[in-house]
């Protein structure tokens, strides 16, 4: 999720447009996650077997046979791994104080909200700043 400002001076949150972008920031990482991560996140999801009760009776083994999913068990923890990346890059870029984040009278400044599996990004409205938007997508420091 993303809100773009309907105006030019905006201080309320009513000012702004929420816009989703639905897996685009998990999308954007996997590439650029460690090759020993990608390797062990891929044997966790290739080769793993699943044995369910039924009734109290425990049924035979069996492995799935499909991809990872939403839903699979291993989502919510590949969603941290790459929140934490992109945590860790906005806040390099805050740091440096090339990401401007927004800061509304007198109140701590906001960057970035990750919770469950939301994100709301928060910068000036300018095209330098939706420039290093991208750059924080794709990975870059």
């Amino acid at each position: 999720m993303v809100l773009i400002p309907k105006q030019e001076n905006h201080s309320n949150f009513k000012q702004f447009r929420p816009i989703s972008l639905c897996n685009v920031i998990y999308k954007q990482f996997r590439p650029r996650l460690p090759t020993g991560t990608i390797k062990l996140i891929m044997f966790c999801v290739q080769f793993f077997s699943v044995s369910l009760l039924w009734n109290g009776l425990k049924l035979p083994v069996f492995s799935p046979t499909r991809e990872l999913r939403q839903g699979d068990p291993l989502s919510p923890y590949l969603f941290v791994l790459c929140m934490e990346k992109l945590a860790c890059l906005i806040n390099k870029k805050v740091y440096d104080k090339t990401w401007l984040p927004i800061c509304l009278q007198g109140r701590p400044s906001i960057s970035h909200l990750l919770f469950a599996d939301d994100v709301l990004l928060f910068t000036k409205a300018t095209k330098a700043q939706m420039r290093i938007l991208v750059s924080v997508s794709n990975g870059e420091l």
